[in-house]
């Protein structure tokens, strides 16, 4: 399994993302024990109030990264977006620029003079506020001009903001967008053919996606009985059971029994083409007396 995250939200919809400092060029130094940037994230996510202020915000992901008061092994940024507005802008949003040599930590608010006009923060890949280098890239300007004065901007012009001036080509493999106060998150992913950012998005529910689905949950364990791919799915989703003879079912978030098929081989497929877009759980039962459920994510192309 994969224990770093690249970018996530948690329960409380607090959400983090990482980039790459693309125009730094020092070298990190051996010996040094740096925290990869990815399990700083997953602290910022799932230790609940990190710095102990009995709130949850952008503060908890800036003291993560300031235990690490060396840096990091190469030069990152981090963006951050508080479940909530705060009455200081410093605690909304924020953008660190992080390196290996001195400064360790630089980061910037809505207040930071970047041009970008109104009360809004934006990140690409290089530094603004470290150095107070003021780097801007094609995207960084195209953001500028495209954002106009800055006010009045919607869930929807902030998503047309980011598609036309801040894709990364053919190559953008997720395209995501989280709206805290409808605690939402619209996501594309690359099809294989198509970027993600020319793509329709999915809309999910953060009290979907972190709910339990506690039908049959006395039977079912986190074992791992078998493998699924791939996911999300647009289709055909594969099983690769550790025995022959399993049971699957396909249920809803709220335990609605959509579908159920056994499988005999050691491999499976199951049709979800005309299933709706959405979040769901597979709950596997084999004939060894193990189980488990795995929580999977429909998408159309």
């Amino acid at each position: 399994g994969q224990i770093s995250a690249l970018s996530g939200v948690n329960e409380e919809g607090l959400s983090v993302f990482q980039h790459n400092l693309s125009d730094f060029y020092g070298t990190a130094s051996l010996g040094m024990g740096y925290e990869p940037i990815w399990i700083s994230i997953r602290k910022a996510l799932e230790q609940y109030d990190y710095n102990g202020d009995f709130q949850t915000d952008v503060n908890d992901v800036r003291a993560v990264l300031n235990d690490n008061n060396t840096g990091y092994a190469d030069g990152y940024i981090v963006t951050a977006l508080s479940p909530m507005v705060s009455a200081a802008d410093s605690v909304t949003a924020l953008v660190a620029e992080l390196a290996s040599s001195m400064p360790y930590h630089t980061y910037r608010s809505v207040e930071y003079p970047d041009s970008i006009h109104g009360q809004n923060l934006y990140a690409a890949n290089y530094e603004i506020a470290r150095n107070n280098h003021m780097h801007f890239c094609s995207r960084y300007n195209g953001v500028i001009n495209g954002i106009g004065n800055g006010k009045a901007i919607s869930v929807e012009k902030n998503w047309s903001i980011m598609r036309d001036y801040s894709n990364a080509g053919w190559s953008n493999i997720q395209f995501m967008q989280v709206i805290p106060s409808q605690r939402v998150l619209n996501l594309a992913v690359h099809n294989g053919t198509d970027p993600a950012y020319i793509l329709d998005s999915v809309a999910f529910s953060l009290d979907d996606l972190f709910s339990l689905n506690l039908t049959e949950r006395k039977c079912l364990d986190n074992k791992a009985i078998c493998t699924v791919y791939p996911v999300p799915v647009k289709d055909y989703l594969n099983f690769n059971f550790e025995s022959q003879e399993n049971e699957v079912k396909l249920l809803s978030l709220t335990g609605n029994d959509l579908r159920s098929i056994h499988f005999s081989d050691y491999r499976g497929r199951l049709n979800m083409s005309n299933i709706p877009d959405g979040i769901y759980f597979i709950n596997v039962y084999s004939a060894k007396n193990r189980n488990t459920s795995i929580k999977v994510v429909k998408i159309s192309e």
